[in-house]
């Protein structure tokens, strides 16, 4: 309930309109951290749309460190229109096939939150798939996925069902759907969504790579000189938007990631 409230009072911060800028603050406080250099996104096409999420986020990690981003190596494995569950077979060998130091978890977007059972199955998997990332060495993370473009009301049952599952496990959550509520707050114009109303453009993917390099690497994405697809002014805005989201959820006092160096 506390974590409800909380995300509650943080959603209506966001929909009210609170500035980007206030949060001028580039780096988290510190904490027993290391940053991740191998990194497995696990999930659907909210994850491989247009260039995919993790070449995104593989282009800001180059941009913010060209000598270092050749020791890291972002991938993914994704099933078109999958949930979660239908990784089981793939998801051990993948695992196991080398020494990563975060596995993400991407279920489809309204999987947490159907209803009780389909909730209760979500989680279900989610704790299966933890103990075997867990025993490769890696660490679990969660995807926080964004409302459907005409169900806003979205936004906060997916933050209170990933939020509450991440304290349970111990996992990071990484707060993408609350950045996407934001960004149509601050900059309704901006397109995230496809006409479908529920992939990403490719505004959507550079918002989520933000802020899984803003959550991860514990920095923020501003002044990276890669911008995708994107103009540099829309590019400005959403990695802004990705760092003051991950700031404020972090000081709902949520576990982040400790993965240890290899």
């Amino acid at each position: 309930m506390r974590i409800f409230l909380n995300l509650r009072w943080l959603v209506l911060c966001l929909l009210a309109g609170s500035a980007v800028q206030a949060l001028a603050q580039n780096t988290l406080a510190p904490k027993p951290y290391y940053p991740p250099k191998n990194i497995l996104f696990v999930g659907n096409s909210l994850t491989f749309y247009n260039a995919g999420l993790p070449n995104y986020l593989f282009g800001l990690i180059r941009s913010a460190d060209r000598v270092g981003a050749q020791f890291h190596d972002v991938k993914s494995i994704t099933i078109p229109d999958a949930r979660l569950r239908q990784h089981e077979d793939t998801l051990l060998k993948t695992v196991w096939a080398r020494m990563w130091d975060v596995v993400v978890l991407q279920g489809y977007s309204t999987e947490p939150i159907e209803s009780a059972q389909a909730a209760e199955n979500f989680r279900s998997v989610v704790f299966r798939y933890d103990k075997v990332i867990r025993d490769s060495g890696a660490k679990t993370a969660l995807f926080m996925t964004w409302a459907y473009a005409d169900k806003s009301g979205m936004t906060l049952p997916l933050a209170d069902a990933y939020a509450t599952l991440g304290k349970t496990i111990g996992a990071q959550v990484v707060p993408v759907g609350l950045a996407f509520a934001r960004a149509r707050k601050e900059r309704p114009p901006l397109a995230l969504h496809d006409p479908d109303k529920k992939h990403p453009t490719v505004a959507g993917s550079y918002l989520s790579a933000c802020t899984f390099f803003a959550a991860f690497y514990r920095r923020t994405p501003e002044g990276l000189a890669y911008p995708a697809e994107l103009d540099a002014d829309t590019a400005k805005f959403l990695q802004a938007t990705a760092w003051a989201t991950v700031r404020e959820f972090e000081d709902q006092a949520l576990p982040m990631l400790s993965t240890a160096p290899r």
